[in-house]
């Protein structure tokens, strides 16, 4: 037996079995552009993100002075745009080119709650030193 819950329930304290599904990826073109792709799936049925009222937030992952990982959420003159599978952003020039990011990430909330992540790794020259997993890490 499972909890009866609402469908808003469901994601949120996933109750609900497995047939429901949430994929979060990144990608990101040179020019800043970032698209947070959704892809929420329940009994096999793609749903659309955009009328769930969900937000994301997009930023950047550095290395402080203790060589300790640091995130830190970017903002945007134009708030992300929603559509029925991802959300999308550009990054200004200085934040996207700034070399002390060695990689970019997604979050996506519903309400209070993390419904799913996704980071991918910045590409390096071969004169930059790099983290030590320097590979793409997209999750739930």
């Amino acid at each position: 037996n499972t909890a009866v819950c609402s469908s808003d329930e469901q994601l949120a304290v996933k109750c609900f079995d497995k047939k429901w599904a949430l994929e979060t990826t990144l990608s990101i073109n040179n020019n800043g552009k970032m698209t947070c792709a959704v892809k929420m799936v329940k009994d096999d049925e793609v749903l659309n993100i955009k009328k769930r009222g969900f937000s994301v937030v997009f930023g950047g992952s550095f290395l402080d002075d203790l060589n300790e990982e640091r995130q830190k959420a970017f903002d945007f003159e134009v708030k992300p745009k929603v559509t029925k599978k991802s959300f999308k952003a550009k990054a200004s020039v200085s934040d996207f080119m700034d070399d002390m990011y060695f990689g970019y990430w997604c979050e996506v909330s519903s309400g209070e709650t993390k419904i799913g992540y996704a980071f991918k790794a910045k590409a390096f020259d071969r004169d930059c030193t790099k983290p030590e997993d320097g590979e793409d890490n997209n999750s739930n």
